[in-house]
Order: C-alpha cells, then sequence, then structure tokens
C-alpha cells in the first residue's frame, strides 16, 4: 500500500525513514525529462513524477511531470506551489526504496492535511527506479524530438516507453519542446529572444549582424550570422518547430520563408504592415510558391493588430505562437 505523502516545508524535506539528514532541494532550468536524462548520465538516481488523473480543475494539465535527483535538484510542477514541497519528499522517499506508487492528493485523498485550494483532486505516479533501457528511450526519443509516449501497465509498475499497453493502463504522451528559428534584425529580434527563453521556448536566430552574437548566446539562443539572404543552414524542421522573420529589409526574408513554407512547420509568420505583406505574397508566388504555401504564411503574425515596441510584438508573436503549439499538441493526442 501506498505511504502518505510527508508534510513538509517549502525549502527542505522531511527525511525518509532511516535518513539521518534533510535534502535541501534547488530548482534546475532544464525540462523534466531532460534532467532526469543528464542526471542518469552522470550516475545519480532520479523519481519521475506525474499527473496521471485530475478529478476537477487543475493549474497543470494531465501529464504534467516534475523530477528530482537524489542530490535534490527538481525539474518542472504538478501543482502550482500548493503541494509541490510535499510531492519532492514523497519523491526522495520513493527514490530512496526503489519502487513506484500512485498517490491522490486534494478531493477524495486519505492524507487529510494536504489539500488544493481549488478543491480538486490529482492522481501523482511516482516512479523511483526507472530502468536504464526506459531512461535510454526517453533520451533518444528527446535527441529526434519525437513525442515521448509512456504506458504504466500497473500503478506499482514504472512506465513502457512508446507502447500503449493494454486496456486500463495509464498511457501518457509528452510533446516536443516548442522551438523557434527566428530570422531577423535589430532589437524585434533581440526583444523576441528575451521573451522567449524567459518562456522557456528553444530560438533558433539567424541574423546579418554579428556583433549580436554574444549577446543571444548568453540567452540561451542558437546563433548563425548571415552572410547573404541565399544562403541559408541546414534546418531540421519539424511539426512543433516554427518559423519567423523579423526584418525591416523583406529582401532578407525571402529565400528563410520559401524553406519554411515547404518544411514540416507549425507555423510560418512574417512581421510588417498589410501593405509589406501583400507585397511579400507577390515576391514569394515569383519565386514559385503555390496557393497552398501562400496560406500557411501569417503575416502580419502576432495576436494584436498593432505593437507598439519591441517588447509588445515579442509578447504578441509568442501567444500565436503557442496557441498553435497548442493546438498541433491537441492533432497528437497530448493534453493542454
Amino acid at each position: 500500500m501506498a505511504q502518505g505523502p510527508a508534510s513538509v516545508g517549502a525549502a527542505r524535506s522531511a527525511p525518509a525513514d532511516g535518513d539521518s539528514s534533510a535534502t535541501a532541494f534547488r530548482a534546475s532550468s532544464v525540462d523534466p525529462l531532460r534532467l532526469l536524462c543528464e542526471r542518469r548520465a552522470q550516475g545519480l538516481r532520479c523519481c519521475l513524477v506525474t499527473i496521471v488523473g485530475i478529478e476537477g480543475t487543475s493549474p497543470r494539465r494531465l501529464g504534467a511531470q516534475l523530477v528530482i535527483s537524489e542530490d535534490g535538484e527538481v525539474a518542472g510542477s504538478i501543482s502550482g506551489g500548493c503541494l509541490d514541497a510535499s510531492v519532492a519528499a514523497e519523491a526522495m522517499r520513493c527514490l530512496e526504496q526503489a519502487r513506484s506508487q500512485r498517490v491522490r492528493y486534494g478531493a477524495g485523498s486519505p492524507y487529510i492535511d494536504l489539500t488544493l485550494p481549488c478543491g480538486s483532486g490529482i492522481d501523482l505516479q511516482f516512479d523511483g527506479a526507472l530502468g536504464a533501457d526506459t531512461v535510454q528511450c526517453i533520451g533518444d526519443d528527446l535527441a529526434a524530438r519525437r513525442v515521448v509516449a509512456l504506458t504504466w501497465p500497473a500503478e506499482d509498475q514504472p512506465p513502457i516507453v512508446g507502447e500503449r499497453g493494454a486496456a486500463g493502463a495509464i498511457h501518457v504522451c509528452v510533446a516536443p519542446r516548442l522551438r523557434v528559428y527566428v530570422c531577423g534584425d535589430g532589437e524585434n529580434l533581440s526583444a523576441f529572444c528575451r521573451v522567449a527563453r524567459a518562456s522557456r521556448i528553444d530560438v533558433v536566430a539567424l541574423h546579418p549582424q554579428a556583433d549580436r552574437n554574444a549577446g543571444l548566446r548568453d540567452l540561451g539562443v542558437e546563433t548563425h550570422a548571415l552572410q547573404s539572404p541565399n544562403v541559408l543552414p541546414a534546418l531540421a524542421w519539424d511539426a512543433f518547430s516554427a518559423g519567423l522573420t523579423l526584418f525591416h529589409d523583406h529582401t532578407w526574408e525571402l529565400p528563410f520563408l520559401m524553406q519554411a513554407l515547404r518544411a514540416d512547420a507549425l507555423l510560418v509568420g512574417a512581421m510588417g504592415s498589410q501593405r509589406a505583406q501583400a507585397l511579400r505574397v507577390e515576391q514569394l508566388r515569383a519565386l514559385g510558391a503555390d496557393e497552398s504555401e501562400i496560406l500557411r504564411l501569417r503575416g502580419p503574425v502576432g495576436l494584436l493588430p498593432r505593437a507598439r515596441n519591441p517588447e509588445e510584438l515579442a509578447i504578441s508573436i509568442l501567444g500565436e505562437l503557442i496557441q498553435s503549439y497548442r493546438q498541433q499538441c491537441v492533432a497528437h493526442g497530448i493534453a493542454v
């Protein structure tokens, strides 16, 4: 039978039975499954925690995850803060005992000292003994930007990767992270990269201003300096990658847009006025773009009709990108 979750303070966990000292938790900047793979490669054990059931509402989606390494590094969140400390302590106990278990928190839980403010209940799957093959399969899917599919045959067993399993088994999919290839220059490019990275979106920037490389790389942006509009690096487009142009000089954007429109891209968008968009469409037609490709181009890109500064433009564009990303997740059977 599953043990009750431990009630702990926000900064430290209650020690598991037999421990002589508490573990200090620290937040990680990477995604949960990535932390899992990185720490296991370093020889550290990790516990994976997954939301596998929701009764009512929840600040986190079905399939949301948290990973904690044996030295206390935590990536992800499953409750928006109201349960995370207790969940981390329970994860450490599962890690020490090398077991899998499922625990109900909130409504319907036998543990009355832990409630959710919204009055809901969530079922959390704790996996403290993931096999090396399982972690390797997860890492392979992450590296290839494939959807990670996890199936739990039973609540006391770790997940199987890539299989749906028998009827009644719990099945969760995790989408590749949203990635944006952005081709642009000036402060609009810099502001977009800042806001996107703050939102934990992967960004690859292509631009003709080599002096901006250092500042963009400091944000965690992969950079490529362009010498000519017609010479582009090889880009690995997929269904969770978007293409975006942020140029005032629109001659730089056409080859990039042609490549993006002919790829399996999530969204292709361009900055500019309605007049600039009309001219852009005619130029793309002249380069051989067909009507189905033209229809895929979002321009002017962004949810707001007129952004008044670079940061406002970035937020407007990110809103449209995230909206498209969520729609793509739903199309792949992934909860949002």
